[in-house]
């Protein structure tokens, strides 16, 4: 290509750039729907998969997921929204977040609990987690925004429940 006289990067491939950044962005902020329209009609419900939701109104606020990984663990949270806020992380947090990636991969190590919104015991961060023997509930709706960063945090992988903590860590 540079042989022939031709740019390696033409002027339109910035422009593309920075069309897709945009667009990244702007899908970043949606919520995917918790059920998708499959061709020929057929569908995948995932409402009735997990029993999620906010058991309790106290302090002792419990919510609930499945179990992906057995274990208890109480250490603080740390909500992190994309791999990208990984700075916010302490080793030894318990990682909350919507979903992974092949991306966090690097993330797991450092984590002593995991909390993710979406998946389910085949999902990518239940996999992992099991690989690391971390505990871990996935399929938490909420999660993000119900526990508080650096909030004390039980993760309680043989029930499916995550529930705040006095403070102390296990």
């Amino acid at each position: 290509l540079i042989a022939s006289g031709g740019e390696m990067f033409p002027d339109h491939i910035a422009r593309l750039v920075a069309l897709r950044r945009e667009a990244h962005a702007s899908l970043s902020e949606q919520t995917p729907p918790d059920s998708l329209r499959l061709p020929a009609g057929a569908y995948f419900d995932a409402s009735g998969l997990a029993a999620t939701g906010v058991a309790g109104a106290d302090h002792n606020e419990q919510l609930r997921g499945v179990g992906a990984c057995g274990g208890t663990k109480t250490a603080a949270a740390a909500i992190l929204l994309d791999v990208t806020d990984s700075h916010r992380l302490r080793p030894g947090d318990i990682l909350v977040t919507r979903q992974t990636d092949p991306g966090w991969g690097p993330i797991f190590p450092l984590i002593s609990g995991l909390v993710i919104e979406r998946g389910g015991m085949l999902s990518h961060g239940a996999i992992i987690a099991r690989e690391f023997g971390i505990p871990s509930v996935v399929g938490v709706r909420d999660a993000t925004r119900l526990i508080p960063h650096g909030g004390f945090i039980t993760v309680d992988g043989d029930r499916g429940l995550v529930h705040r903590a006095s403070g102390a860590v296990q």
